[in-house]
């Protein structure tokens, strides 16, 4: 939409979702909307342009269904760029605009959310080892595990075989409400 009340509303993001369209000087913004129910790591990227477009990130954090003074987040602009963040939960827009001579440019804005909803529950681990082979990148930045332990325990964690940079965090649910 060219407005944030026409927002194309891709609903809760989780996961990538790509989309193409064409911003220039008579059609200078295209506005996207979706929801994160708890905190995500959030990514966006624009490519495939043939003239510079900006992509802006906005929190819509009075609920009103508008872009008001103090809710601008984040932007990323040019062909290839990308934006990689944490949002808390909340409802969000992106204003996609061409530069400022407004000139005629497609574009495929993608948006990656990755949260906790997409855990992969592991159970009960209780003595030996487990081994788990997966990968994050680009598209998926970040991957969730639960699991239990039946017993005090002693716990050991490592990462290995990575080609680039990665980092394990551990949290423990105190209060036993599934949240971070």
């Amino acid at each position: 939409g060219n407005t944030p009340s026409e927002a194309l509303n891709i609903g809760v993001l989780s996961n990538t979702r790509n989309f193409q369209d064409n911003v220039n000087f008579n059609d200078r913004n295209d506005y996207y909307r979706f929801e994160v129910p708890i905190p995500t790591a959030f990514r966006m990227s624009i490519d495939g342009t043939t003239a510079r477009a900006d992509a802006d990130l906005y929190e819509d954090i009075n609920g009103n269904g508008q872009i008001d003074d103090g809710e601008y987040v984040d932007g990323t602009s040019s062909s290839g760029s990308e934006l990689s963040l944490d949002l808390s939960a909340g409802t969000y827009f992106i204003r996609v605009e061409p530069d400022s001579q407004g000139r005629n440019t497609n574009y495929t804005l993608g948006l990656t959310g990755n949260n906790i909803t997409t855990t992969t529950n592991l159970g009960v681990l209780s003595g030996g080892s487990r081994t788990i082979n997966d990968s994050v990148g680009r598209d998926d930045r970040r991957d969730w595990y639960i699991f239990s332990l039946a017993n005090p325990s002693q716990f050991t964690m490592s990462i290995g075989g990575t080609t680039a940079r990665a980092d394990a965090d551990l949290y423990e649910d105190i209060n036993g409400n599934g949240q971070i």
